[in-house]
């Protein structure tokens, strides 16, 4: 089965493709998991598809839902998340499956690709003193390896490091 999980955590409630993005993941693989999360239920309602794969998460807490039920991680069972921006969509088999593999082979805790939009990620140098309480962005090096991304991206990494 998929070993990636699609989380999708932020969007507007009044404006948002929440459901074409669920549904160009669904097209590549129809058992795809998908956690759409929002901190409460979005009005109006998002149309997601009835299947038991693709699930709306509530993350404040009710009384007339388990406590678990609150808390995104009861809704992943595989070994990777895939946190997807509002309006990406899936456009080629076997995107999800070849960053897990840049995952695996690299020393990285996590991968990310840009998403086309109308900020498309970037990648930034990070420079951090912890003598000085600091963190400094700027340009990086032309090299596949980012300190730090500005911009919409797809970001890969394993659950329990998300977790």
């Amino acid at each position: 089965g998929p070993r990636v999980t699609i989380l999708v955590r932020e969007f507007e409630a009044f404006d948002n493709a929440v459901p074409e993005l669920v549904d160009s993941f669904l097209q590549q693989d129809a058992a795809q998991p998908v956690v759409v999360a929002a901190d409460t239920l979005p009005y109006p309602p998002l149309a997601l598809p009835r299947v038991p794969n693709v699930r709306l998460a509530l993350l404040q807490p009710a009384l007339d839902r388990p406590a678990a039920a609150s808390r995104p991680e009861t809704y992943v069972t595989t070994e990777f998340v895939a946190l997807v921006p509002d309006g990406a969509r899936a456009e080629a088999p076997g995107q999800l499956e070849r960053m897990v593999e840049v995952l695996r082979a690299g020393g990285a805790r996590l991968v990310a690709a840009p998403v086309a939009s109308a900020n498309p990620a970037r990648c930034l140098a990070l420079n951090v003193s912890l003598r000085e309480w600091t963190a400094r962005y700027g340009p990086a090096p032309s090299a596949p390896r980012c300190d730090a991304l500005d911009g919409d991206a797809v970001v890969l990494l394993r659950a329990r490091d998300l977790f």
